[in-house]
């Protein structure tokens, strides 16, 4: 192996395929292996290697939430009772995700509306029905330790607050003070919320009041500007991550928006980006971003190095269709919001034993 052993084969793959393709500088991110749909397993990378990232299940309809069976105990009992699967997706186009408590939020642009999943109670409610809480095009969304659930709406130029229990509490937002905003991501360790303020080209941190208390970016190509960004988040060594799909990489800024690092350059093979969305930090500081032409999550170590391309077109779990927003829980588990197939795909990052690395 050589010198990143922990993430060497770069491709989703299912447990009974054999073969599968590996990336390298030129291999192009479309011939990832795509999962076969009869597979009840979905893990990469393949045997002999030892498995690092596993498929745990996908949220796209009511029936994910509310039948409490596996899929194939769920499919012999429908049969047996002659129910059919219920048609209507729970979400119409999700962007952005976060995961706090057991509980799965999902920012619906297409929906117009903030759909939060509850696997444990088996139900699903959705934020953004009333008058002064009404959504139009939510983007981003964000939960704090009290379950306050912030929200960007890129169509009113706002961020609105909701309480746990989905009641409307505050819109933050003077005139002309954002344009577009889209990601948000909680900073715990500043009691924080960040926003890409995507039509002025920058970032600013919000307190509890909504008060803007840090802005960084602003117009250019150069180190540290920005031309549209879209995503960030929060690492566990509490710098930003902020994609920028226009100019095509990922910048690192340090918690007081100074100017780390950058990495990523436009281009239709592994490693470059056509359309990168979300991003997202694990425990051992791998990067995640999702590529929506690509149709596939790349990963990179802190250095821009490219580890793996995660995907390929498809329906079956592992493939994706316009993925955009990720978020990391603290277990490890990577949520991606898989756009146009209108659900959410959840997997588990596994650490190798320490004899391993």
């Amino acid at each position: 192996m050589d010198a990143v052993p922990r993430l060497a084969v770069f491709c989703w793959v299912v447990a009974s395929t054999a073969g599968a393709a590996a990336v390298g500088s030129a291999t192009p991110v479309t011939a990832s292996a795509v999962p076969s749909a009869t597979t009840a397993e979905v893990v990469f990378p393949p045997p002999p290697e030892p498995p690092r990232l596993r498929f745990l299940y996908a949220i796209a309809s009511p029936q994910d939430v509310s039948d409490p069976h596996p899929p194939f105990m769920r499919r012999v009992w429908n049969f047996m009772l002659g129910r059919k699967p219920d048609p209507n997706p729970a979400m119409a186009r999700p962007y952005g995700v976060c995961a706090q408590d057991g509980l799965i939020y999902a920012a619906d642009t297409g929906g117009a509306a903030v759909v939060v999943f509850d696997r444990a109670h088996r139900r699903i409610r959705r934020l953004g029905g009333s008058v002064e809480g009404r959504l139009l095009s939510p983007i981003g969304v964000a939960v704090d330790p009290g379950g306050t659930i912030w929200v960007t709406d890129s169509a009113q130029n706002v961020v609105k607050v909701f309480g746990p229990t989905g009641g409307f509490l505050a819109q933050f937002g003077r005139a002309g003070e954002f344009l577009k905003p889209t990601g948000i991501a909680w900073d715990a360790a500043r009691h924080r919320f960040l926003v890409a303020d995507t039509g002025h080209s920058r970032v600013v941190a919000l307190d509890d009041t909504g008060r803007i208390t840090l802005t960084f970016g602003g117009t250019g190509t150069g180190a540290g500007a920005m031309s549209s960004p879209v995503n960030l988040c929060i690492g566990p060594d509490g710098n930003i991550r902020v994609v920028d799909p226009i100019l095509c990489k990922v910048q690192t800024f340090s918690p007081t928006g100074t100017f780390l690092s950058q990495f990523g350059a436009p281009g239709d093979t592994a490693g470059y980006f056509a359309r990168p969305r979300g991003v997202a930090v694990d425990s051992d500081g791998n990067l995640y971003v999702a590529d929506a032409l690509f149709n596939a999550v790349q990963v990179f170590d802190q250095a821009g190095k490219l580890l793996l391309v995660a995907g390929a077109p498809g329906s079956v779990p592992g493939a994706f269709d316009m993925p955009a927003g990720l978020f990391i829980d603290p277990a490890d588990r990577l949520y991606i919001c898989d756009s146009m197939n209108r659900r959410i795909q959840v997997f588990q990052y596994l650490k190798l034993p320490a004899t391993q690395r």
